[in-house]
């Protein structure tokens, strides 16, 4: 039963501000006309000759939800130089990509499998995460060049440094 009530009770209360958005749409203020049939409307705009689309948007006098404090747009249509005549800017170069830092990498060491030096994986901490990197792979951008028993050479960003074993 109270669900019956709170709909009613709802739909009053939206009919009511439906009311109240339509009559201040329709009612202005300090004016004796009732209604928008007799409010004087903006003459339409001349055909759009140079093809833009703000040329044929019409000037109307007000909006209905601002009373008297709104104004009349304007739109230039003879001072618009048409699009073909119009120079587009120059675009800027891309702006050279960021160095990105070295990660803390340490060199630990080599493994290999038992007789397969095809096999020979470089151990290395980077950021304090052990990894394991094949030579000629890459991991998250660190790509091993050469690697030895006491030293490995690493690529990040196109740069290439040599780190000793601890």
């Amino acid at each position: 039963m109270s669900k019956r009530w709170l709909r009613i009770g709802l739909g009053v209360l939206v009919l009511g501000v439906w009311g109240a958005v339509i009559a201040r749409a329709l009612h202005r203020p300090g004016s004796d006309a009732e209604g928008l049939v007799d409010r004087p409307t903006a003459p339409s705009p001349p055909a759009a000759t140079s093809g833009d689309t703000a040329d044929a948007i019409p000037a109307f006098p007000r909006d209905p939800f601002l009373d008297d404090r709104a104004v009349a747009v304007q739109h230039p249509t003879a001072t618009t130089p048409p699009a073909s005549s119009r120079k587009a800017p120059p675009v800027p170069p891309p702006p050279p990509p960021p160095t990105r830092a070295w990660p803390k990498v340490t060199y630990k060491g080599t493994m290999r499998a038992k007789g397969d030096p095809s096999t020979t994986v470089a151990f290395l901490s980077v950021e304090g995460r052990d990894l394991l990197i094949k030579q000629g792979n890459e991991s998250n951008g660190l790509g091993v060049v050469r690697m030895s028993a006491d030293s490995i050479v690493l690529r990040w960003s196109g740069e290439e440094r040599v780190f000793a074993r601890r």
